[in-house]
């Protein structure tokens, strides 16, 4: 080999090597921690906040037993979605705010007061809605019933539990044993890149093989079916309003948003049984999924969320609790 050979390869190398350092220097300095490293304090954090709860262990005030006179009360039903877990101001969920503008302007004129029970319950399902339906449900003897089915809600996902956890416990346990996760950022932040793409693309498949796939997947989602109709019959035999709302997925929002055939699914199922369904997906489709979140690694609505929902809800309900009017413009 000429020297002169050998000293261009010696330069390329020194090159490369000065590139991979700076790089490594790099991401030391300005790259985000992992998301492995980090999604444990995120969850803790945002289900740690202090929520305040009343006498029924729900996230909202105390209610007076019975209602008093004027009263129309609207009961919602859902998980830590409608609970508002993250967001601190209670005021700013989209429950409160859908009290506030009900009050501030009533659907119904001859009502006197709106009053909206947050019933969500963090990491609940259908089922545990029933029993919130017989228990403080019927203390609060609301007119109106409106169920917030979360997508999750039709899964056995436990989505920190079941789906997140193994992988990060895989990618911790990856970084313990080798030695350039070890010792090195860049390669921990590539790999971790890399992980969380596998992580997204686990996190659609489950999905849909929780909802499409064989028997045993979609006992879930059979059996949320079920509560879903027995909740409705409730309402009616009680001369109830009941309404289905779907809350999508907030991940990958827009033209190519993976869920969609999921909350088209649930919708279905809505007209097939005589129950008013709403989509919230229409609303939110054209959003940055990311700009609604808690968190980076937390898909909980944040304030903005919130607001958008409230939005989409009121215009929903709003004619929904408006009395219909006879020919002669007087309300019947």
């Amino acid at each position: 080999m000429s020297r002169r050979l050998a000293g261009r390869l010696l330069l390329s190398v020194g090159a490369s090597a000065g590139i991979l350092l700076a790089f490594e220097g790099a991401v030391r300095l300005i790259a985000p921690r992992p998301w492995y490293e980090v999604l444990e304090d995120e969850q803790f954090h945002n289900q740690g906040f202090p929520y305040q709860l009343n006498r029924w262990k729900l996230r909202d005030q105390e209610y007076d037993v019975p209602a008093p006179a004027g009263t129309h009360r609207i009961l919602f039903l859902g998980d830590s979605f409608t609970f508002g877990t993250g967001v601190l101001d209670r005021s700013k969920l989209f429950v409160e705010l859908l009290e506030s503008r009900f009050n501030a302007d009533p659907p119904d004129p001859s009502v006197e007061r709106y009053e909206i029970l947050n019933a969500g319950i963090p990491g609940s399902l259908t089922s545990d809605w029933i029993q919130t339906l017989l228990g403080p449900g019927r203390e609060f003897r609301p007119q109106t019933i409106v169920t917030v089915f979360f997508l999750r809600d039709g899964t056995t996902l436990g989505l920190r539990k079941n789906l997140f956890n193994p992988m990060r416990y895989e990618m911790l346990q990856w970084r313990e044993n080798s030695f350039w996760a070890r010792h090195s950022a860049a390669w921990r932040y590539l790999r971790g890149r890399f992980q969380a793409q596998e992580a997204s693309r686990q996190y659609v498949e489950s999905f849909h093989e929780q909802y499409f796939g064989a028997a045993e997947q979609t006992s879930e989602w059979q059996l949320a079916q079920k509560n879903l109709s027995w909740l409705a019959e409730q309402a009616e035999i009680g001369s109830l309003g009941f309404h289905l709302v779907v809350f999508p997925v907030l991940f990958g929002l827009g033209p190519d948003y993976p869920f969609r055939q999921i909350c088209q699914a649930v919708e279905q199922f809505g007209r097939d049984h005589d129950i008013p369904t709403f989509s919230l997906l229409p609303a939110l489709d054209n959003e940055d999924a990311e700009a609604l979140w808690v968190s980076d690694l937390d898909q909980h609505p944040n304030e903005t969320g919130h607001a958008l929902v409230a939005d989409a809800l009121e215009a929903y309900l709003r004619p929904q609790l408006t009395p219909p009017t006879s020919s002669d413009g007087n309300t019947r």
